[in-house]
């Protein structure tokens, strides 16, 4: 793992015979600024390796990638991993697949990211498919398969620690295991200032399980991280640890922004369990055009939908169909849509619709009120567990 901010001593004297002699390594082409240089990993596995240490590669390369490239590539130079027919990187269960380091810009278009396994004892974090501490772009790619496992902070897809964009992208079926596990995508574990944006793309499927301490599935926004959704979906996770788990979203970051998008069918089991998104203290919650259905929790406290701590606006979306339960016999402990507490949700036509709490002692099915103030306009609370909401409004039938 590379740290944020390392400097790397380039040299700049490149010889014709260099130059030579590293095309020679990675085929045809001249290794220079948009250059195209042909990286066939179906003839030789490990032409890709191959290719990032050859001396006569400089900034603006792209390597044109074939076939299934095997290995830990680490990328130092900005480059474009440009793949085709199906190509892909390919850890073979060690190591992380992709690391790009500090100020790099990378972009990789039509690649499969998978087979990695981060594990360590001693490390902070532990990474599966990509560690980012540069600007990278994922386009018409995917990172699937990866897992990882350690003793602190093990991430299964992606760590984020620069700028990442994901277009038409997935990241999915990835898994970790440790004491805070992050199943799908962690922005801003080691950063100060991290941006993540998600265009068309999709994080399900991914698994987090910690048997100490805490567990998160899909996208976990650390302190100085900006996450941004626009027509994407966050899917299918699933968390389980026997202190806080978030199935969907995890948010504690600068801010979070979702468009045109949906957190769906998510799945959280804990001592405190969020199944769809849990938004923390003084971060900002923006959703507009989305939905928030079908997502579950289970455990001593548990919310289905969303769980707020923030300034909160919901705006011409749902939050449906969500469900928490709880055996616990505390006060309060279950609610079904949206759990708001600290600061403001503001409610803006929209639905808060047929979802479910299932506890001794019920919050709301609909929406519940723990502290700070909701407002309610042009929108429905109905059809959930009684009470719609634990508060007084019209809205609230």
């Amino acid at each position: 793992m590379r740290r944020v901010g390392k400097r790397r001593v380039r040299s700049h004297l490149f010889t014709a015979v260099v130059l030579a002699a590293g095309l020679a390594l990675v085929g045809a082409g001249h290794a220079g600024a948009d250059t195209t240089i042909t990286v066939d990993c179906a003839a030789d596995a490990t032409a890709l390796a191959t290719a990032l240490a050859s001396p006569g590669l400089i900034d603006g390369t792209t390597l044109a990638i074939t076939g299934t490239c095997t290995g830990n590539f680490e990328i130092t130079r900005s480059l474009t991993l440009d793949g085709s027919g199906g190509a892909a990187l390919d850890a073979h269960g060690v190591g992380t697949v992709l690391t790009v380091d500090a100020g790099q810009t990378v972009d990789v278009t039509h690649l499969t990211i998978t087979g990695g396994h981060g594990s360590s004892a001693r490390d902070f974090l532990a990474v599966g498919g990509i560690e980012n501490f540069g600007t990278l772009g994922l386009t018409h790619s995917s990172v699937n398969g990866n897992s990882a496992d350690g003793v602190f902070f093990p991430v299964g897809g992606v760590d984020n620690e620069g700028t990442l964009t994901l277009t038409h992208s997935s990241v999915n079926g990835n898994s970790a295991s440790g004491p805070l596990a992050e199943g799908g995508i962690n922005n801003c574990a080691l950063a100060e200032a991290c941006t993540l944006t998600l265009t068309r793309s999709t994080v399900n499927e991914n698994s987090a399980t910690s048997l100490s301490r805490n567990a998160r599935g899909g996208i976990t926004n650390q302190t100085g991280g900006t996450v941004t959704l626009s027509q994407s979906s966050v899917t299918g996770n699933v968390a389980s640890a026997p202190a806080a788990a978030e199935g969907g979203i995890l948010n504690f970051g600068s801010a979070l922004t979702l468009t045109n998008s949906t957190v769906n069918g998510n799945s959280a089991s804990g001592a405190a369990a969020f199944g769809g998104i849990r938004n923390g203290v003084d971060t900002p919650l923006r959703i507009t055009n989305s939905t928030v259905n079908g997502n579950s929790a289970s455990g001593g406290f548990a919310v289905g939908g969303v769980a707020n701590d923030g300034p909160f606006t919901l705006t011409n979306s749902s939050v449906s169909g969500n469900s928490a339960s709880t055996g616990a016999a505390f006060p309060r402990a279950a609610t079904g849509g949206i759990a708001t507490g600290t600061d403001s949700l503001t409610v803006v036509n929209s639905t808060v619709s047929g979802n479910e709490a299932n506890a001794a002692s019920i919050a709301a099915g609909g929406i519940a009120r723990f502290s700070g103030t909701v407002t309610l306009r042009n929108s429905t609370v109905v059809n959930n567990t009684l009470p719609n909401c634990d508060f007084s409004d019209l809205a609230c039938a």
